[in-house]
């Protein structure tokens, strides 16, 4: 079964969004403080990071029919390292949100249409980071 969702990232801890200016202008950004929320760097062999990974769990519903009112199958909450849960207590652990939710993903077909014309990837050469 193929699933889609979505994350709520502001439910993150001391999570916000900031304007950050770069070469093409200001833009509006998510700031999610790595550590706080236990997010895992992944670094290159000269320890440059190439990766942020962010754990999740889901689990299915458990109403009879499988989905909430909202069409959803599944629930999303933060997974955390076993290093990071041993630093909380329970009530801690408990507090933490709901980040997300899942639901069935249903492809729809799409009527063939004329190739429009591809970006490319310069266009996108212009974050600040």
């Amino acid at each position: 079964m193929n699933l889609q969702g979505k994350i709520n990232l502001l439910k993150l801890e001391k999570t916000g969004l900031m304007m950050v200016n770069g070469r093409s202008g200001a833009k509006l950004c998510v700031v999610i403080p790595v550590e706080e929320n236990d997010i895992y760097v992944s670094r290159d062999e000269s320890l440059k990071p190439k990766g942020a990974y962010l754990s999740i769990n889901a689990w299915q519903s458990n109403s009879e029919s499988g989905v909430d009112q909202y069409g959803n199958s599944h629930s999303v909450k933060q997974g955390f390292s076993r290093e990071f849960r041993e630093r909380m207590d329970e009530e801690e652990m408990r507090a933490k949100p709901f980040i997300g939710n899942l639901r069935p993903w249903e492809r729809k077909e799409q009527p063939i249409t004329a190739p429009t014309a591809q970006a490319s990837a310069d266009e996108y050469d212009d974050l600040p980071f």
